[in-house]
This record gives structure tokens, C-alpha cells and sequence, in this order.
């Protein structure tokens, strides 16, 4: 089994954010160049005002990412990072928001093998980000 890849680095392919509130944003595409062979990646941006952060009270804030996923019925839910290990610098704190980048290896966690529609949200606390369709189309 291939093990499942997330890193919390900033890249050109993060959707942008609305910077007056707490939101969250994802976006999906294959991007082959990221570990060298075609790999379906979820890309997030979260930013969370310090004051609801702090309620939240998880540090860094990535280990609150929920993810879930709907497809011909049927739904999986689970916490992003699982147990990967985080550090307080995973995030940046500038002008009292808490924002933090996430891209995700969506290829071991959704069938590949099938033709089939996904749609999928990530949530942090009462924050939900945008929904996207992922497609996978098998070659």
C-alpha cells in the first residue's frame, strides 16, 4: 500500500482567500510534479480570526481539519492530518488570524479504480470551505 502524503507548505496551486473573515478555500488537480508521479491533490487554505481560534482550542489548527467526501450515495468523513505529526509553526499568526496551508494525496483515499464523481468539503470547526467535484476517470 502507498502511503498517504500531506505537507503543510504554501504553493502557487492554494486557492486564495477571503481576507475580512474566517473561511476556508480547497481546490484539486493532478499535479505529477509534487512527488513525481500522478497523484490526485487536494490544496487548502485556511485563515481563522485568533478570537474563535482560541475557543477551538487546538494549536496548530490543522489537526481540527475535517474532510469529507460524497459519492453515489455513500459518504466518508475522517480527520485530515490523522496522526501526522504538526508543529506550532505549521501556521502563521499575522494581524490576529490564525492561516494555515494544506495540500493533501487524495489518490489511496478515493477509489481510483472506477469511474466516479466525488464531491468534497473540508471543515474547520463552524467553518465550511467551498465544495469541489473530483472526477476519476481510470485509465
Amino acid at each position: 500500500m502507498i502511503e498517504q502524503t500531506l505537507t503543510f507548505n504554501k504553493n502557487n496551486l492554494l486557492p486564495e482567500l477571503n481576507l475580512q473573515e474566517s473561511n476556508i478555500v480547497i481546490a484539486s488537480g493532478q499535479e505529477s510534479s509534487l512527488i513525481g508521479d500522478n497523484r490526485l491533490w487536494l490544496h487548502g487554505t485556511y485563515q481563522i480570526l485568533d478570537d474563535y481560534a482560541q475557543q477551538l482550542a487546538v494549536v496548530p489548527l490543522h489537526k481540527a481539519l475535517v474532510i469529507t467526501w460524497v459519492s453515489d450515495g455513500s459518504s466518508n468523513t475522517k480527520n485530515l492530518v490523522g496522526d501526522a505529526v504538526l508543529f506550532r509553526d505549521d501556521e502563521e499568526l499575522t494581524n490576529a488570524r490564525r492561516i494555515g496551508f494544506f495540500n493533501y494525496d487524495l489518490t489511496n483515499w478515493l477509489n481510483m479504480y472506477e469511474r466516479r464523481l466525488y464531491y468534497i468539503t473540508v471543515s474547520l470547526g463552524c467553518c465550511i470551505s467551498n465544495t469541489i467535484q473530483v472526477e476519476v476517470n481510470p485509465v
